[in-house]
C-alpha cells in the first residue's frame, strides 16, 4: 500500500507490463492483464513452472552444453523479434530467463527495455554488473550487440557454473570486464565442445564490431553447430524448425603484417674530458678562456730527401685518400658522439690535409650542436616543469571552500604553450590530474557517506541529510562533465566509473533517508517502550522504591534505563523524573540535617498508624523511617494519607529553603498525589473484568490532584498539569470502559498516551506492551509512547 502512492513507481510498473504486452512472442513471457483494484496495482502473467535459469543453477547446477545451445537459440528468437521492433532488453541474465516445464526458455523482466527508434542520449550504465557489455559500462548507448554480450555472459555462467569475471565489489567486476579476457568455457569444463566455447567467447567480444551483429546471425550459427555436432534440428517455440546450411569446407583467413622501422638516434655529445688521449697520441687541452675549443700538438714528420716530383705525387695521393676517407665518414650512419670521435681520429691521421681541417671544423660544429641540444633539453625541461607546477596549482582542491567542478573545469580549460612530445607528456599529466581529482571526489563521497551513515545509526538522520544533500548537489554537475577525450578506446578510466557508482550509491541512500528514519523511529519506540515497562513501569520495583522514598535506589534505576534508551524523547522523559528525584533528595537531606541540629519548628507529627488524627513525638529520623516515641514507622506509611504526609514535612525547617529544596518539597507533594491516584485506578488494571470505575472515583482523583497544587512552585505547577491531563483522560477512559463503551474508552486511553509524555503516573502504569483495544483491559492495558 505504501508503494502504491509513489506515482513514479506505479508508472514504471505499468510501463514494464506494456513493454511485455508489446512483445507478443512465444519466447517472451506473456503478460495477460495490468490494472488496479482498490488502490492495489497488479499484473497477471503466464505461469513458468520451472522458474528462472538462476533458480535452475542454484537447485541443479550448470546446464549441459546441449541445453546451453538450446537456451541461446530460444533467447535469440526473442531478441530477433525485439530487434525487428527496435527494442533493446538491457538486462539479459539468468534471473530474467524463465523455463517452461518442457525446457523452453522465455525472456522476462522488461523493466529496462529501450526503444532505439527514439532519440536516447548515452547515460549511466543500467543492468547487472556480471552481464553488462563493456561499451555500456563506458557510458555508450546500448545496442542489440549489448544484449548479445549479456547473452554470452549468461551462457558462460549456465554452462560453467561461474560468472566470466569475479570480484568482491561491482567496481572490481566491471574493471575485470573492461580489462581482462575470460577463461574459455571448455577450459573450465572439458565436456563443452570447442566450437560452442568459441561461440560464447565471440558473443562476449569486448568490441561490439567483433560480435555477431544480430540475433538472427547467432541463430544461423547455432544451427550450423547443431549439424556439425550431430544434434537433431530443434523445434522452436514458435512451431517452426531451424535448418542449418551445410558448409562445403572450412574458410581460411590469413592476415600478415610487416612492420619495419629504422631510425638513427642522435644524442648530445658531452665535452671531452681533460687528460684523455686518442690511439694516435692526440691530446686535447682546454683553458678557462677556450673551453670546448680543441688545440692539438702534432709530432712533426720529417721529409725524406726524395726527388721533388716524388714528393708532389705522394702529397696528391695523400690528399686524395684524405678526401675519400672524409667522405666515407660523412656518409656513414654514426651517432654524433661516434662521428665526432671518428672525425678527430681522421684529422690526426691526415693532419696537414685540407680534409683534416674540414673534419676538425665539422667535429666542432657537431659538439656545439650537442651542447645546444643539451641546453634546449634543459630549457624544455624547465618550461615543462613550470607548466606542471601550474597544472598542479590548478588541480589543488580545497574541499571546504571550492567546488570540485570549478577545479576540474580549470584543469580542462588551461591552454599550455607546449608542443610536440612535451605536449603529449603534459596531456598525460593532465589526465592523471583529472582522474586523481575525481578519485579524491570519490574518496570524499565515501568518507562523508560513512560519517552520515554512522550518524544515522545513532538516530541522527537530519545530520546525515544536512551533510550529504549539499555535497551531492555540488558534485552532481561533475557526473555530466564531458571527459570523453580522456577515455581509452572509448572506455572511461576506472576512477570515473568508481566516482559515478559512488555518486549513485550516495544519492540512493539520501533518497532512502525518510524510510530509514521511519524504520528507526519504529524500532526505537518499540525498544524504549519495552525498556520503560520492564525497568521503570509496572514490571519494576520503582513504585515501591518511590513509596518508601528510597530515592537513591530509584535514581540508580532511572540512570540505568536512561543509558539504554535509544530515542531522545525517551531519554528526556526519564531525565525529567530524575530531576524531580534529585530535588527531593536535596530537600530530604536538609530535612534530616535540620532535625539533627534541633532546628525543626516542632517535633510532633500526625501518627499514620492511627485512623483518627493523633499527634505523637518524633524521636528520630532516617532515610527510610521515622521513630515515633521509639517505634520505627516506615516513610511509606505516611504516603497513604495526604494529611499525614504533609504534616511530616510542611513547615518543619525553620530556615528559608534553597530553590532546589523548594522544588524538592513540591516534587514530594506531587509524588504523594500520583501514588494516591495510582492506588485508586489500580483496581481497574489488575483485578477482574467485574471491576468498575465510578463517577465518584473520578471526582476523588480530581480532588487529590487539586490539593497537590498547594505548596507548588511555578515549575511544579507545570509538571502537575501534565499529571492532571494524564489522570483526567485516564479516568474518563476507565469510566467509559466500566459501562462497556469500548470505542470511547479507546479514544480516551489513546489521548492519555498523547498527553502523558513526561508523566510519572503514565510511566508507573506502563508494562511496555501495545494497547489491545478489544475490551480486555487487564494486565496489558498500558504502553509507553516515546515518539515526539
Amino acid at each position: 500500500p505504501a508503494l502504491s502512492h509513489d506515482p513514479e513507481l506505479v508508472r514504471r510498473f505499468e510501463s514494464e507490463a506494456r513493454a511485455a504486452a508489446a512483445l507478443g512472442h512465444s519466447n517472451v513471457v506473456t503478460v495477460f492483464d495490468v490494472g488496479s483494484k482498490d488502490s492495489i496495482h497488479y499484473l497477471s502473467m503466464e505461469y513458468m513452472s520451472e522458474g528462472s535459469l538462476a533458480d535452475r543453477l542454484e537447485k541443479r547446477g550448470p546446464l549441459s552444453w546441449r541445453q546451453t545451445l538450446r537456451m541461446i537459440a530460444d533467447t535469440c528468437e526473442a531478441l530477433a523479434f525485439a530487434e525487428s521492433r527496435d527494442l533493446v532488453h538491457r538486462d539479459i541474465k539468468p534471473a530474467n530467463l524463465m523455463l517452461t516445464e518442457t525446457g523452453v526458455t522465455k525472456l522476462a523482466d522488461l523493466g529496462l527495455v529501450m526503444d532505439l527508434s527514439k532519440d536516447h542520449a548515452a547515460g549511466p550504465a543500467m543492468g547487472t554488473p556480471h552481464f553488462l557489455a563493456p561499451e555500456v559500462v563506458s557510458g555508450k548507448k546500448p545496442s542489440p550487440q549489448s544484449d548479445l554480450y549479456s547473452l554470452g555472459a549468461t551462457a558462460y555462467q549456465v554452462a560453467t557454473g561461474s560468472t566470466p569475471f569475479q570480484g568482491a565489489t561491482s567496481k572490481e567486476i566491471l574493471r575485470a570486464a573492461l580489462t581482462t579476457e575470460p577463461e574459455a568455457p571448455h577450459q573450465k569444463d572439458p565436456e563443452i565442445p570447442a566450437p560452442v566455447s568459441q561461440l560464447i567467447l565471440d558473443l562476449m567480444a569486448k568490441d561490439p564490431a567483433h560480435r555477431p551483429q544480430s540475433a538472427a546471425q547467432v541463430l544461423e550459427r547455432v544451427d550450423r553447430l547443431e549439424l556439425q555436432l550431430g544434434l537433431p534440428a530443434i523445434q522452436s517455440a514458435g512451431g517452426g524448425r531451424r535448418w542449418a546450411m551445410i558448409l562445403a569446407g572450412p574458410i581460411l583467413l590469413g592476415v600478415g603484417y610487416l612492420v619495419w622501422a629504422q631510425s638513427r638516434p642522435v644524442d648530445p655529445v658531452p665535452e671531452s674530458q681533460p687528460g684523455t688521449t686518442s690511439p694516435n697520441s692526440v691530446s686535447r687541452e682546454t683553458t678557462p678562456d677556450t673551453v670546448g675549443e680543441p688545440s692539438f700538438q702534432f709530432t712533426d714528420v720529417q721529409a725524406t730527401p726524395d726527388a721533388e716530383g716524388t714528393s708532389a705525387n705522394a702529397g696528391a695521393d695523400f690528399e686524395l685518400e684524405a678526401q675519400e676517407r672524409f667522405k666515407a665518414i660523412q656518409a656513414s650512419d654514426f651517432r654524433d658522439s661516434e662521428r665526432i670521435s671518428k672525425l678527430r681520429e681522421f684529422a690526426q691521421a691526415f693532419r696537414g690535409s685540407n680534409s683534416a681541417d674540414g673534419a676538425l671544423t665539422l667535429a666542432g660544429n657537431l659538439e656545439e650542436r650537442g651542447r645546444s641540444a643539451a641546453r634546449a633539453v634543459e630549457q624544455e625541461a624547465l618550461v615543462y616543469g613550470k607548466e606542471i607546477e601550474r597544472l598542479n596549482d590548478l588541480a589543488r582542491w580545497d574541499r571546504d571552500n571550492t567546488q570540485l567542478l570549478s577545479v576540474l573545469q580549470g584543469v580542462l580549460a588551461y591552454e599550455t604553450p607546449l608542443l610536440g612530445a612535451p605536449l603529449k607528456r603534459f596531456s598525460s599529466a593532465r589526465k592523471k590530474a583529472l582522474t586523481t581529482l575525481i578519485a579524491s571526489g570519490d574518496d570524499h563521497l565515501q568518507n562523508e557517506l560513512a560519517e552520515a551513515q554512522s550518524k544515522a545509526q545513532q538516530g541522527d538522520f537530519d545530520a546525515g541529510a544536512a551533510r550529504m544533500g549539499p555535497l551531492l548537489e555540488g558534485l552532481q554537475p561533475v557526473t555530466t562533465l564531458d571527459l570523453s577525450p580522456f577515455y581509452v578506446d572509448g572506455t572511461a578510466p576506472i576512477e570515473i566509473l568508481d566516482f559515478q557508482e559512488r555518486f549513485r550509491a550516495c544519492t540512493s541512500w539520501v533518497e532512502s533517508l525518510p524510510e530509514l528514519k521511519n524504520d528507526w523511529g519504529v524500532q526505537t519506540r518499540s525498544h524504549d517502550r519495552s525498556l520503560l515497562g520492564q525497568q521503570l513501569g509496572r514490571a519494576s520495583d520503582l513504585r515501591q522504591e518511590l513509596q518508601s522514598l528510597d530515592i537513591k535506589q530509584a535514581r540508580k534505576r532511572l540512570s540505568t534505563a536512561q543509558k539504554a534508551m535509544l530515542s531522545e524523547p525517551g531519554r528526556g522523559w526519564v531525565a525529567s523524573i530524575d530531576r524531580d528525584l534529585a530535588n527531593m533528595e536535596a530537600y530530604l537531606a536538609a530535612w534530616r540535617s535540620s532535625y539533627a541540629k534541633g532546628a525543626w519548628s516542632h517535633t510532633t507529627t500526625l501518627d499514620p498508624r492511627s485512623s483518627r488524627p493523633s499527634n505523637v513525638g518524633v524521636s528520630g529520623v532516617h532515610p527510610n523511617w521515622v521513630s515515633l516515641d521509639g517505634a520505627r514507622v516506615p516513610l511509606a506509611s505516611f504516603m497513604e494519607r495526604e494529611r499525614d504526609f504533609r504534616n511530616l514535612f510542611e513547615g518543619r525547617i525553620k530556615t528559608p529553603l534553597k530553590p532546589q529544596e523548594q522544588e524538592g518539597l513540591a516534587a514530594l507533594y506531587r509524588l504523594q498525589a500520583v501514588l494516591t491516584v495510582l492506588e485508586r485506578v489500580q483496581e481497574m488494571l489488575v483485578t477482574s473484568d467485574a471491576a468498575r470505575f465510578t463517577e465518584g472515583e473520578v471526582q476523588e482523583v480530581g480532588r487529590i490532584l487539586l490539593r497537590a497544587k498547594t505548596g507548588q512552585t511555578p515549575e511544579g505547577l507545570k509538571a502537575l498539569a501534565v499529571e492532571e491531563r494524564t489522570a483526567q483522560s485516564l479516568v474518563a477512559g476507565l469510566l467509559a470502559y466500566s459501562i462497556k463503551d469500548f470505542g470511547t474508552a479507546a479514544g480516551y486511553l489513546e489521548r492519555t498516551f498523547d498527553s502523558g509524555r513526561g508523566s510519572l503516573l503514565l510511566m508507573l502504569l506502563s508494562d511496555g506492551q501495545s494497547l489491545p483495544l478489544n475490551g480486555t483491559l487487564r494486565s496489558t492495558v498500558m504502553h509507553t509512547v516515546t515518539d515526539e
